[in-house]
């Protein structure tokens, strides 16, 4: 008789199971529920919403409905009148969706909304010591509350934080993990920009930037740094690059997004009347450079320049900005 898979096996084929079919197999079998959660726990994409926890493909949701019911007779009841008593019942239901079939199932669960809330974090994460993650984004917004087991730590290499500042989520987040790849944040305090995980990123994505920040930023540190100015005015991009290069900025690359190709080439036009600048060659460009993109030099320095052109990257459009050697 066969006496199942030795300790190490178990393990093998279980950190290389899918994390959701983990999850499912843990609750279902008690026995290997400890051992599951011993072993580190890979996700390619963990996010956080109001209302909802998505491991990979698979969106757990908690929802709170009403429905209308008739008042129920029982045993002994008389109806005075005609028309019978109607109520409005709320109730909370769990869905589960595979996206990448467009498949759901849904059931009610016996819990106000905080409490199913608190309940699935639990059971997702409950006892898992080693969880790490390539991208992981939290939107929580409206002052709501982010209920997770007690000791949850993650370790993400991508963090997105929407509206949120990074600091709020900063006690779950495994030390480790710091230097981030990339750090996607909304600008909405500017002491954001002297976190610690954002200097040290070697990405940034910025978004929300208003006038006020332009003189700090040309003094981030980080490799790349995208600013995310696709309801922008031409004045406010205009107020940006002035200040690159009255500060003299480091060599970081920054990355312009604008909506579509258009309004990337409308933009460096803009830029060459704006300040006067020169139609510059194509040596030293980036590779993903837009074929009929222009390439405009702004001088800085008696030895510098700020050369900015048109790229694609990801199906996205960008104002390419970095200095270079004249």
């Amino acid at each position: 008789m066969s006496t199942g898979l030795s300790y190490l096996c178990q393990r093998l084929v279980l950190e290389y199971i899918e994390p959701n079919r983990r999850i499912q197999i843990s609750s279902q079998c008690l026995t290997i529920s400890q051992l599951e959660k011993s072993h580190p726990f890979y996700l390619k994409r963990l996010k956080f919403d109001n209302n909802l926890i998505k491991i990979n493909n698979i969106k757990y949701e908690i929802e709170e409905h009403e429905e209308e019911l008739e008042e129920i007779l029982t045993a002994g009841d008389i109806r005075i009148g005609p028309n019978p008593r109607r109520y409005i019942s709320k109730y909370t239901e769990i869905t589960f969706t595979n996206l990448d079939f467009r498949k759901s199932y849904a059931k009610r669960v016996p819990l106000v909304f905080h409490e199913a809330m608190k309940r699935l974090g639990c059971a997702l994460f409950e006892g898992r010591k080693n969880i790490r993650v390539n991208i992981l984004k939290i939107d929580i917004y409206d002052d709501k509350v982010l209920r997770l087991p007690v000791g949850f730590l993650v370790r993400p290499r991508d963090l997105i934080t929407g509206f949120n500042s990074p600091q709020d989520f900063l006690t779950i987040i495994h030390p480790s993990s710091f230097p981030l790849r990339l750090l996607k944040i909304w600008l909405n305090a500017p002491e954001n920009l002297e976190l610690p995980m954002l200097k040290t990123a070697e990405h940034v994505i910025i978004n929300g930037i208003e006038n006020e920040n332009f003189p700090t930023l040309p003094f981030l540190h980080n490799r790349f740094v995208i600013f995310d100015l696709i309801w922008s005015p031409d004045e406010q991009v205009f107020g940006l690059i002035r200040e690159w290069l009255t500060c003299k900025a480091r060599s970081t690359v920054c990355l312009l997004k604008r909506f579509d190709k258009d309004e990337t080439e409308n933009l460096l036009n803009a830029v060459k009347n704006e300040f006067d600048g020169d139609i510059n060659e194509r040596e030293g460009t980036d590779e993903s450079m837009l074929p009929d993109s222009i390439s405009i030099s702004l001088s800085m320095t008696s030895t510098t320049v700020l050369i900015l052109y048109g790229i694609e990257k990801e199906e996205d459009f960008y104002v390419r900005m970095e200095i270079l050697e004249k």
